[in-house]
């Protein structure tokens, strides 16, 4: 008997879909990307107290913003030898919101949700669903967009991450 394929058996860990949760609590309430205003790309913070989908994640006393960066140059940062103490405790806080996770697997979740949430390339691609594509398709339902934010991301990870086991647990029947 052959063991099913892991992404049809599988959820996310309950420790990678709380933190999924708050990520998409945030993207459903705040309803825009968090832009700069010198035609920036997204930021962590960005003004009229907006952040991105990992941002909202990044407590106030953690911010700084000499981590305005990709997520994954902020994990990255962490192993220099001269890196950006706040990178540091940034990459920190962001692993330690799933412990018993591998911090390369929760890495590879925040930067799938965060081009989810930053990209605007839907047009280019559409296969791959983004977060202004789903708000302009549900502009004023914010229960059919959290469902569509989270089925997008839960079909990036699984077409994209094939070696992300450990975010996922075998369902229970």
């Amino acid at each position: 008997m052959n063991k099913p394929d892991w992404r049809d058996a599988s959820v996310l860990h309950p420790e990678a879909q709380a933190v999924l949760d708050t990520m998409l609590n945030h993207l459903t309430k705040q309803r825009g990307q968090a832009r700069g205003t010198e035609n920036t790309g997204c930021l962590y913070r960005a003004p009229a107290g907006r952040m991105c989908a990992v941002g909202c994640l990044i407590p106030n006393e953690l911010y700084d913003t000499s981590i305005e960066a990709s997520v994954g140059e902020i994990f990255d940062d962490r192993h220099a030898p001269h890196g950006n103490p706040h990178m540091r405790r940034v990459a920190t806080h962001l692993s330690s919101l799933a412990p018993s996770l591998p911090s390369e697997d929760m890495r590879a979740l925040y930067e799938e949700v965060q081009s989810f949430h930053d990209d605007d390339d839907s047009s280019l691609n559409p296969e791959v669903a983004d977060y202004v594509a789903l708000l302009a398709l549900h502009p004023n339902d914010d229960v059919a967009l959290r469902k569509a934010m989270a089925e997008a991301i839960d079909k990036r990870l699984r077409d994209y991450h094939l070696c992300l086991e450990n975010l996922y647990v075998e369902k229970r029947p």
